[in-house]
């Protein structure tokens, strides 16, 4: 373990790195460039702005997004006694509907989240909620533990494209 002492440190070439990036950020209308698809002046930055939305519905689209496949969970787990016994099947595979939902929504991630670069967010967006949406529906209405696994997953795989949406979201925002 290699300690530094204190008298190894150059304080004064820190000191100057220090004033050249209070400088750079003093600047008016000229902000230090910033890798990505973050905007390169404050000019640019005003333009970015949301139009409809602004800063309060952006944070509340965000809370939502991420909101819901969490509860999809969390309020799916005290059903599961109730569904085996409803299905008239083991709590094995009445777990597995579990497993389905965290392997699906993280190919959903993995998927939807590069399609989100690609063709744009809210195409994507639309498409992870409505896909949510309807197989959530068929969650509810299935008639037996095949169609609800496979149902599951759908869902999974939408709520998926909506956390790495919302991820997205707050990295360009």
């Amino acid at each position: 373990l290699n300690i530094v002492e204190v008298k190894d440190i150059d304080f004064e070439f820190w000191n100057e790195r220090l004033e050249y990036i209070r400088n750079l950020l003093q600047q008016k209308n000229n902000t230090p460039k910033i890798r990505g698809r973050l905007p390169y002046t404050l000019k640019q930055a005003k333009i970015m702005q949301q139009k409809y939305l602004k800063n309060a519905g952006l944070i509340a689209l965000i809370t939502i997004l991420s909101m819901i496949p969490p509860l999809s969970t969390d309020l799916y787990m005290p059903a599961l006694p109730d569904m085996t016994i409803y299905f008239n099947t083991t709590s094995t595979l009445m777990s597995f509907t579990m497993t389905i939902f965290f392997i699906f929504m993280a190919i959903g991630i993995l998927i939807l989240g590069p399609m989100s670069d690609k063709y744009g967010r809210k195409p994507v967006l639309i498409a992870s909620i409505s896909i949510s949406l309807i197989f959530s529906a068929a969650c509810a209405f299935a008639p037996n533990i095949t169609l609800l696994i496979l149902a599951r997953g759908a869902s999974a795989f939408g709520a998926g494209g909506m956390v790495a949406i919302s991820t997205a979201l707050i990295r360009d925002s």
